[in-house]
């Protein structure tokens, strides 16, 4: 099926300054740090749950329509190929015209699901077939052109390697070309690969167990894209922030096709999809900060020109694009997972004060911090949200202090354009419907 592993330089990434690395210590991001920036497109999470809702492998959900959230990732991820399409190899009219005119589109329907006035709007199963019919169109018009291109491509090879053949090999043989259409998704597991003392296992079996986990998370992210994005190849890549490695490359048995180390991976292999799954959020901040991952994750994600990868995070990745890490602190006080939730992984940071003013990426915006695995139904929820509400601190003189609580079926989406973003999921856990959280005042 094309999912065939490659074995990629696993080496670390080499640092120039041995000595420094030793005593880089936590960067501490206080609050008003200007880093923050919005993320072009963004979805946060509490579970693969909230995305996969409808994507079974089961026949009678065959054509289920698909779910806003779902829609939001077809729709912004075809909006990234069609501009890559546009600036790498513009096709003729009247092709070239149809994608300019969906990136029109797509972008005022990003700033539609997202704005206050349009929320309902969404709920209308109308508007969101009307709007899978132009995403299936363009998605179709994408793989007819790329189809004809390779068409032309192999037809090319297979001359200029008849050529060499009469030449007797002096001649080098062509290579065969990149795919000309294809989705590149960066899978980051590093979350989930943070060491945990009270386990029954060695550290070498916990990573190993880890690793296999992310492993068999990121083919359900695989299928769900083929699901979403048929006919367009899907090469996928997991990057650890703790080595800045990459392996376990898929979709392509080229080895040239993927990057070899993290950084270049994030900018110059120009992904379209970001990935950072669930597990400990302090352990996920401090390898992102030891590395000055963030960085690269904002350039990877908040452009200027509104174009660059979309960020997906889950569980810890959707804690970690909000405004403050403290959240995370909060579930460990509401009984969840101990070893999910434990600031004492990181060396100097074992007491949950000290992670008070560190900041996450910020790509909610300034004002807006993000808690998942939550669920308001229940009393003491509600007590603690609308508490810890009222502690944070004002940002730059904004009391507009924002908690994104999210259900585990639930997900936020976020427009870096319009600067809002909107909490989709039905509360009843079916899918399709769209429910706006009551972020200002728990309910």
């Amino acid at each position: 099926n094309g999912h065939q592993q490659l074995s990629l330089s696993n080496k670390p990434e080499q640092k120039s300054k041995q000595k420094s690395k030793q005593k880089k210590k936590q960067k501490i991001k206080k609050d008003g740090d200007t880093e923050s920036r919005w993320a072009n497109n963004a979805m946060l999470l509490s579970s693969f749950e909230g995305l996969s809702q409808n994507i079974h492998d089961t026949n009678e959900n065959e054509n289920l329509p698909l779910t806003t959230a779902q829609n939001f990732l077809k729709r912004n991820l075809l909006r990234e190929l069609t501009m890559n399409k546009l600036i790498a190899n513009p096709p003729k009219l009247p092709l070239r015209d149809s994608l300019k005119e969906f990136l029109n589109n797509s972008s005022m329907t990003n700033a539609a699901v997202t704005s206050a006035g349009s929320r309902r709007a969404a709920e209308d199963p109308a508007e969101q077939s009307a709007e899978e019919i132009s995403n299936d169109a363009i998605r179709q018009l994408l793989v007819n052109e790329a189809s004809r291109l390779q068409k032309e491509a192999d037809e090319k090879i297979a001359w200029n390697a008849k050529l060499a053949d009469d030449a007797g090999d002096t001649i080098p043989k062509p290579q065969p070309p990149r795919n000309f259409l294809e989705l590149r998704m960066i899978y980051i597991p590093t979350a989930n690969y943070a060491p945990d003392d009270s386990s029954e296992y060695s550290r070498k079996e916990q990573r190993q167990r880890a690793v296999a986990q992310g492993l068999a998370n990121r083919e359900l992210i695989v299928k769900l894209l083929e699901r979403l994005l048929p006919g367009i190849p899907i090469l996928a890549v997991t990057l650890d922030f703790d080595d800045g490695s990459t392996r376990y490359p898929i979709g392509s048995d080229v080895e040239r096709h993927f990057p070899m180390e993290g950084k270049n991976a994030l900018k110059s292999w120009n992904p379209h999809l970001v990935y950072v799954d669930d597990g400990n959020p302090f352990w996920l901040s401090h390898m992102m900060n030891l590395g000055d991952w963030g960085h690269s994750l904002r350039s990877a994600c908040s452009t200027p020109r509104g174009k660059g990868a979309v960020y997906v995070g889950v569980g810890a990745g959707a804690t970690i694009a909000g405004r403050l890490l403290e959240t995370a602190t909060w579930l460990d006080a509401m009984g969840e997972s101990k070893s999910r939730n434990d600031p004492s992984v990181v060396q100097g940071m074992e007491q949950i004060h000290k992670w008070k003013e560190i900041r996450g990426i910020g790509f909610c915006g300034p004002s807006a911090s993000v808690l998942p695995h939550h669920d308001l139904s229940l009393p003491e929820w509600k007590t603690m949200l609308a508490e810890k509400r009222q502690q944070q601190p004002a940002q730059d003189g904004n009391n507009k202090n924002e908690i994104i609580a999210l259900k585990e079926w639930e997900a936020c989406l976020t427009n870096g354009n319009s600067k809002q973003f909107v909490v989709v999921g039905d509360n009843d856990g079916d899918c399709g419907d769209l429910a706006v959280a009551g972020l200002n005042e728990p309910q």
